[in-house]
């Protein structure tokens, strides 16, 4: 299991939310939540934000709105390129090798 698919899992859990519930408060689809958490899917960043206002979270309450899509605009990158990477090539994601990919 991928770490943003434990933590996603972990979120909801210490919420004391069912998926059901969590797709009605975050309007995402409860079957879009479980392929989140069984890393059949990657979640935007949008959609982060939402699964973590819907449990209860803030990003951080100092940072703004736009830093916050921003920042998932990234993340949202980050997950592009490590998918996109070979399987065998699987594994953590280091800083400078994802600056490499992203260079090219």
């Amino acid at each position: 299991m991928s770490r943003s698919a434990e933590v996603l899992r972990e979120v909801r859990r210490r919420a004391g939310l069912s998926q059901k519930e969590l797709a009605r408060r975050s309007g995402i689809a409860a079957t879009l939540i479980s392929a989140y958490e069984n890393c059949r899917r990657v979640p935007s960043g949008d959609a982060l934000i939402r699964l973590i206002e819907a449990c209860g979270g803030s990003i951080d309450t100092t940072t703004t709105v736009d830093q916050s899509r921003a920042a998932a605009a990234q993340l949202e990158q980050v997950a592009a390129i490590a998918m996109a990477l070979p399987r065998r090539d699987a594994g953590p994601l280091t800083y400078p090798t994802f600056r490499q990919l992203r260079a090219g």
